[in-house]
């Protein structure tokens, strides 16, 4: 039969009764076995066994309940768990109204702090992903016509001087290319990711040696001293993109960097069970407050001032979410900072040799469509420049009829258009002619063997901003393409 009493006794959260005067009066065993080792609190003051205080706490949740005569609730972390509790006052009345005692609970709500946090992060990532995408396309646009302005500009054979200034412009457009794609990460998910085994062993290995020359060379102009403490488990694998991987081991390192301003030690372990992979950065630096972890992944948050952009580690946070991992930061003021990162192991490890293709550079005849009569001069004088025959359009309908009437080796056209879509002008081209490879131009950054629909009309895709070398890459990938269709 059950009772109250058995129900009192088996709830999971722990709960005592207590008088007026903080005495407690009843306990269940839960409360027995976290504040008591077991044994029954009856007869204890509640400040002294659950907050180790010799007095009333300040912020006591009864003294509040005796007030207001309300349910109080209080959130307060337990360093002897080092988990977070929150403590509930549940008054006790008697029959003529009066107050006569409390029911205190005590529940464990660590895992529902980091359910919160972590939805509090996705809900931000998502947020910067609206906007992103929706500034993206434009912003890239802008950029393209810098970056490909730039390009025919340093070819007219101009002196060194102004080529230098000009190639200052081209930096500073690159690195706000850079910034537009960290923005556009953060709303990527898994699904955009092209599952391949990556050796994570031999990646963190590869970012260690190839970011050594740098933060190296920093230091020792400060005239201080890093050193990368290394203990890596060889040969374990997950599924993911190593690029994005790299991109984000190599943000933690430079941040583990800057955080050491005196010098110090880095220590990295990589090591893995049956399940998980774990890859940590433990730093010896200045660790960080706590409100500054809760913050340390958040969109454009930064304590490096105009140093930093503030993306560095949301990129890592949208990085490890999108590879279905976890993070976590360990930190304190003075005390160095510790972050792992898990991902689920795999154990497919066949990893396919992309194939080598030799390319043919030949005068081709190239369709370009893009509703942004600017970026369009910009793409026909880049090809131009190149010794391409090229033939433009700002219209999909007019670029169709034209493709019609004349043969082209190769048709470039932007995905977002406002008369027919890139995705629609790529489809009619294919309807038409099967084997001309179209190239799709997209200030987003995209995968065409990511989409299933892009990849029934689309060979090849250019994200913006690009320069002449990347465009004629791709070009000669298509137009080779098209040769080797023929030869078939």
């Amino acid at each position: 039969m059950i009772t109250p009493e058995k129900v009192f006794d088996h709830l999971s959260d722990a709960m005592v009764i207590c008088s007026s005067e903080y005495e407690i009066l009843d306990s269940n065993r839960s409360a027995n076995l976290v504040y008591g080792d077991g044994y029954s609190l009856k007869g204890q003051m509640c400040y002294e066994l659950i907050r180790r205080n010799e007095s009333p706490c300040e912020d006591c949740p009864l003294q509040e309940t005796i007030n207001t005569g309300k349910m109080i609730p209080v959130e307060n972390y337990d360093e002897r768990f080092g988990e977070y509790m929150e403590e509930r006052t549940h008054p006790v009345f008697s029959k003529e109204n009066e107050l006569t005692g409390f029911i205190l609970t005590n529940k464990n709500v660590t895992k529902d702090r980091e359910i919160k946090n972590k939805n509090r992060q996705d809900n931000k990532m998502t947020a910067i992903g609206y906007m992103s995408s929706g500034i993206a396309h434009d912003f890239n646009n802008l950029l393209q016509i810098v970056m490909g302005r730039v390009s025919i500009i340093k070819k007219k054979g101009l002196d060194k001087a102004l080529v230098d200034q000009l190639e200052i412009i081209e930096r500073a457009a690159r690195n706000g290319a850079s910034t537009v794609k960290k923005m556009q990460d953060f709303s990527r998910n898994s699904n955009g990711i092209k599952e391949v085994p990556v050796n994570l062993s031999s990646l963190v290995e590869n970012v260690l040696e190839l970011t050594e020359n740098k933060w190296k060379e920093n230091s020792q102009k400060k005239g201080i001293l890093i050193h990368i403490n290394v203990n890596i488990e060889p040969d374990l694998y997950i599924l993911g993109n190593a690029s994005e991987l790299q991109n984000g081991f190599t943000n933690i390192i430079f941040n583990a960097v800057d955080a050491m301003p005196n010098g110090g030690i880095i220590h990295v372990n990589v090591d893995g069970d049956d399940e998980m992979v774990s890859a940590s950065f433990k730093d010896t630096g200045m660790g960080m407050t706590e409100d500054t972890v809760e913050r340390i992944f958040d969109p454009f948050f930064t304590t490096k001032g105009a140093n930093g952009s503030g993306l560095g580690m949301s990129e890592v946070y949208g990085m490890v979410q999108r590879h279905n991992g976890e993070i976590s930061v360990d930190s304190n003021e003075g005390d160095g900072t510790d972050i792992t990162i898990r991902f689920p192991i795999t154990h497919e490890i066949q990893i396919k040799q992309e194939e080598i293709i030799t390319y043919e550079d030949r005068q081709l005849n190239i369709l370009v469509i893009d509703d942004e009569n600017d970026v369009l001069e910009v793409i026909e004088d880049l090809l131009s420049d190149l010794g391409h025959n090229v033939t433009g359009f700002i219209s999909g309908k007019k670029a169709i009829q034209q493709f019609k009437e004349s043969d082209f080796d190769v048709v470039i056209t932007d995905l977002g258009m406002t008369e027919m879509s890139g995705k629609q002008v790529a489809e009619k081209i294919k309807l038409i002619s099967p084997d001309t490879p179209v190239i799709l131009l997209s200030g987003w950054a995209i995968n065409v063997k990511d989409d299933a629909e892009l990849k029934l009309c689309v060979d090849y895709s250019i994200t913006k901003p690009f320069d002449a070398n990347k465009i004629q890459d791709i070009v000669s990938k298509a137009a080779n393409m098209k040769i080797s269709s023929h030869n078939d």
